[in-house]
This record gives C-alpha cells, sequence and structure tokens, in this order.
C-alpha cells in the first residue's frame, strides 16, 4: 500500500511540475477547499456524511431584475438524507463561510436560514 501511495505522490509532482500556472492555482485551490471542508465535516461531526463539491457555470443560474450584480452568484447544497450524500454547487470560488454555512444545512436541516446565517459567523469567528 505505502508503494502505491509513493507512487501517487511522485505522479502528483511529476505531473504538477508540467502542468500551466493556472492549472497548478486551480490545483491548489481545490486541496485548500477540500481541507476547509474535510476540517468542517469532522467538527460539525458529520464524519458518516459524503460531501462532495460541484462548480458550475453562472449561466446555468438565472436571477430576477431586482437582484443587483454583486449578489448573482450561487452557492447551495443538494441533501440526500437517505444516503447521507450532500452536493455543494457553486458558480465561485468557495469560501470557509461558504462550506461552513452550507454544511450547517446538512447539520440542522430544521433551522431558519436567519439562525443558518448567525450561526455561520459565530463559528467563522471562533475558529
Amino acid at each position: 500500500m505505502l508503494h502505491l501511495i509513493k507512487k501517487i505522490l511522485l505522479l502528483f509532482f511529476t505531473s504538477n511540475q508540467t502542468m500551466p500556472n493556472n492549472q497548478k492555482n486551480k490545483m491548489n485551490n481545490n486541496l485548500k477547499i477540500y481541507n476547509k471542508l474535510y476540517y468542517w465535516i469532522n467538527a460539525l461531526n458529520l464524519k458518516i456524511w459524503v460531501i462532495t463539491t460541484e462548480e458550475i457555470l453562472p449561466e446555468q443560474v438565472t436571477y430576477g431584475d431586482y437582484v443587483p450584480q454583486k449578489d448573482r452568484y450561487f452557492v447551495g447544497i443538494e441533501i440526500d438524507k437517505e444516503n447521507k450524500i450532500g452536493t455543494i454547487y457553486h458558480d465561485r470560488e468557495l469560501t470557509e463561510a461558504d462550506i461552513i454555512h452550507e454544511l450547517l444545512h446538512v447539520k440542522h436541516p430544521n433551522k431558519s436560514e436567519d439562525w443558518i446565517n448567525k450561526t455561520e459567523i459565530i463559528l467563522n469567528q471562533n475558529k
């Protein structure tokens, strides 16, 4: 098993050296996001859940004319309670606050959006 891990790491570092900078940056950002996701899954005791993220195109989301341009982004979670699976969909880079917010919906599905927003702020400040 250790031999396999070494091969994977060697492949990662070798391919990373020949990758264009924009791909390296995206890969590094993805690793940071997954580290934060893993941290908050553990902190909120959601270890039996499988939580993934999926980037979507901004064009896949429609907004009314009343929505200001600065608020035209999408981050949301689809929850499958029976199978304990959640997918965070997003059309911009996820932040730690986004992760906390969406995982709180999993942990406390019956709480109001206002409660989720306030709890997210408290957790993000006290991490």
